[in-house]
C-alpha cells in the first residue's frame, strides 16, 4: 500500500529523529506493529513515525478508521501533547504551527465560540485579544504568548524552524541567527 499523507494538524508535531525512527523500526521487526495507524479517509490522524518505520522495518502497517466523533484536530493534540516529550522551544514551534490550524478551525465567531467552549480551560482572559489562536495555542502547548511570537517568527526560516523542533537548536540561539 501506497504511503498515506498525514492531516494537517498532524504535521505540527515533530517527527522522530533517524536513531529513535530506526529503534522503532527494529521493535516493529522483532515485535510486529503493536498499535494500529489511525486513519480518517486518506489522511493519518496517529501514525505518521510508525507508517515510516514499518516501511524501514519491511512490516506491512496496519489500520484502523478513526471514530471518535470528536473534532480531528482536538484529538490530534490530546494523543500528542502528552506523550510526546518536547522541551519548551520545540512546544512553542508546535504552537506557532498549530496556531494555523486553529486560525482555520476559528473561521466564524460561533466556530471560535464552539472550540473555546471545547478547550474551556483555555477560554481566554479579558485582557486577550478576543481569544485569537495564538493565546489558545499558547495554553494548549503550555508555554508563553511570547514564545509563540518568537517562534512564528522562526518559522519563515524553515530550517531553523525544523532545528527547533526536531531539539536540535534552541530558539534564543535561532532568533540570534537570524
Amino acid at each position: 500500500m501506497k504511503p498515506l499523507n498525514a492531516h494537517p494538524a498532524a504535521n505540527v508535531f515533530p517527527m522522530m529523529n533517524q536513531s529513535d525512527l530506526e529503534g522503532l523500526a527494529a521493535d516493529i521487526k522483532r515485535n510486529g506493529l503493536l498499535n494500529p495507524i489511525v486513519v480518517s479517509g486518506k489522511l493519518i490522524l496517529d501514525g505518521r513515525n510508525r507508517q515510516r518505520a514499518c516501511e524501514i522495518a519491511g512490516v506491512k502497517p496496519t489500520f484502523t478508521r478513526w471514530k471518535n466523533g470528536r473534532n480531528p484536530l482536538d484529538w490530534i493534540i490530546s494523543q500528542n501533547l502528552h506523550r510526546r516529550h518536547l522541551n519548551e522551544d520545540q512546544r512553542a514551534i508546535v504552537a506557532a504551527k498549530l496556531r494555523e490550524e486553529l486560525k482555520r478551525d476559528f473561521q466564524t465567531e460561533r466556530a471560535k465560540r464552539a472550540a473555546t467552549s471545547r478547550w474551556k480551560c483555555l477560554s481566554p482572559t479579558p485582557g486577550d485579544k478576543h481569544g485569537d489562536s495564538r493565546v489558545i495555542a499558547a495554553k494548549l502547548l503550555n508555554v508563553s504568548r511570547t514564545k509563540v511570537s518568537q517562534a512564528i517568527e522562526i518559522l519563515q526560516h524553515k530550517d531553523l524552524a525544523d532545528k527547533v523542533a526536531t531539539g536540535q537548536t534552541t530558539l534564543s540561539l535561532a532568533r540570534r541567527i537570524i
